[in-house]
């Protein structure tokens, strides 16, 4: 990671993209809470609470992830589980 691309980041340049502040995060060793958090709260039209950008997020990141890891895993565990038919009562 150059200095020139982390000003670059730091400074706002429009042209940055999300997943260059997540590797520059990454690189840092600072929890990509701060970022991504905020985000998920904005895309449903919720007020971040404050309170949560203080202090280090990964502990809130880490079972953010596991949350939705362990959703998709039931939702794929579900839809590959065969339904099976139950027999028909023998006939006469």
């Amino acid at each position: 990671m150059g200095v020139r691309w982390l000003r670059e980041i730091e400074s706002g340049n429009p042209k940055v993209r999300l997943d260059d502040h997540l590797r520059c995060a990454y690189q840092l060793d600072i929890s990509t809470g701060h970022i991504l958090i905020p985000l998920m709260f904005a895309s449903q039209k919720m007020a971040f609470p404050r309170q949560l950008a203080a202090g280090d997020l990964r502990e809130f990141e880490r079972l953010c992830v596991e949350i939705i890891a362990k959703r998709q895993l039931e939702q794929l565990t579900a839809a590959l589980t065969p339904k099976w038919r139950t027999p028909f009562a023998a006939s006469g």
